[in-house]
């Protein structure tokens, strides 16, 4: 059917690090890139790369964000081109919704359209031994 959508996993407290403050995915330089970019910046930089190799000429029942590309020569105007709306779903916990929420909002959402970009907390369920 020619859909996608795709789900982060950013529950991850940072205990293992002792600090617990950031969550794991918006550590800057947790995996020691020269970049200093953070786990979620990379996926979402990936997501957007993956929409812009999927652009194609407009057509009806596309929905997206529009993108205009200059006229080439001999032209007179330029190609109008349709950017596909890809749903993420950033799963959080609990402990970490905030900071991942304010996370992609200081960055802008990495360039992501906001409206694309869904947030929601997994639920935490304790577990009796006998």
């Amino acid at each position: 059917q020619g859909k996608v959508a795709v789900v982060l996993l950013a529950g991850g407290a940072n205990f293992r690090f002792v600090c617990g403050d950031p969550p794991v995915g918006c550590m800057s330089g947790s995996l020691q890139l020269r970049s200093g970019k953070s786990i979620l910046q990379l996926c979402c930089e990936r997501i957007r790369r993956i929409a812009m190799l999927c652009i194609g000429p407009e057509g009806p029942g596309q929905r997206g964000q529009q993108i205009r590309e200059p006229a080439r020569d001999g032209q007179t105007e330029g190609t109008t081109f349709s950017r596909p709306s890809i749903p993420i779903f950033v799963m959080t916990s609990r402990i970490t919704h905030r900071r991942v929420v304010e996370h992609f909002i200081s960055n802008n959402h990495f360039g992501l359209p906001a409206r694309d970009v869904v947030f929601f907390e997994q639920t935490m369920t304790p577990i009796l031994d006998e």
